[in-house]
């Protein structure tokens, strides 16, 4: 009677009772985007939040807002690293090999006093190469780095030996960088220990501690690596050195005062012979 008043066939009536819901596009787009949003979190080690994660996302060709990516990560429970609550409170970390020295250094009056070092990854075609540098804490400049296709320690001594030499052999640096094993291998410390260098370790799994370092990173892949297809190891090797080279010599660095690394660095070692020599 009802549908006879309304003007609409009961069968009509039936099939839009009883239909199955349909899956929204939304929906439909959100099942797509889940694995891509997991599958970048999970090989930046979760490094990265709703922004990033997005900006990687449209590298890849995907339209997304940053919304949707930050609500989809929610429904994922993606959480990214933070810092720890107790991030300032040195006393209360525990490290596995050794405590982060240059936590409770505030002030580096000179170069070659802190160095940091850390490794990336970087794929090109179906290959993954491995990046090792070391950067003076000071000057922020790029001491010395290395592509390599391996990640065995000897990969870091070889690069190790040719940064100290072309600083000049410095004694009593520190040397800061995370736990991995080419860090705490028993061969490369021995190299260490045999130069008077005294090692610093990151806390692990927090990112912050070596944050030089990662910002490096960051900065190379954003204006380098992420804008560039590569076909060959070469190429990459090739991309890299005149990206470092730009660095070190052309790029302004806030930290700095808007100096160069070069010339802060230049600037520091002055210093410190005029130091030594008062």
């Amino acid at each position: 009677m009802v549908c006879r008043l309304l003007g609409i066939n009961r069968s009509t009536f039936y099939h839009d009772k009883f239909r199955k819901p349909e899956v929204t596009l939304i929906e439909e787009d959100d099942q797509e985007f889940k694995p891509v949003i997991r599958r970048l979190f999970d090989v930046t080690e979760g490094r990265l939040g709703a922004r990033k994660i997005r900006t990687l996302m449209m590298k890849e060709g995907h339209q997304i807002s940053e919304r949707r990516v930050k609500r989809l990560m929610v429904e994922m429970d993606l959480v990214p690293n933070k810092p720890d609550d107790d991030y300032n409170n040195y006393h209360k970390r525990k490290y596995a090999y050794k405590p982060n020295i240059i936590s409770k250094s505030e002030y580096y009056p000179y170069p070659n006093k802190i160095w940091v070092s850390d490794l990336t990854y970087i794929k090109v075609q179906r290959e993954h190469y491995y990046l090792f540098v070391i950067i003076d804490l000071y000057s922020r400049k790029v001491l010395g780095h290395k592509l390599s296709k391996s990640l065995e320690a000897i990969e870091l001594i070889k690069l190790m030996e040719s940064t100290y030499k072309s600083r000049n052999d410095p004694k009593n640096i520190i040397f800061h960088s995370d736990q991995g094993l080419q860090y705490t291998s028993l061969v490369f410390k021995k190299y260490l220990r045999k130069n008077y260098i005294t090692q610093s370790f990151s806390k692990k799994a927090c990112p912050y501690d070596n944050s030089v370092a990662e910002s490096f990173f960051a900065s190379l892949k954003k204006e380098e690596v992420y804008r560039h297809i590569y076909n060959s190891f070469e190429e990459l090797e090739n991309a890299i050195d005149k990206y470092i080279e730009f660095y070190n010599t052309v790029r302004p660095h806030g930290s700095l005062g808007h100096l160069t690394p070069n010339e802060f660095d230049e600037d520091g070692l002055i210093k410190a012979k005029e130091d030594r020599q008062n």
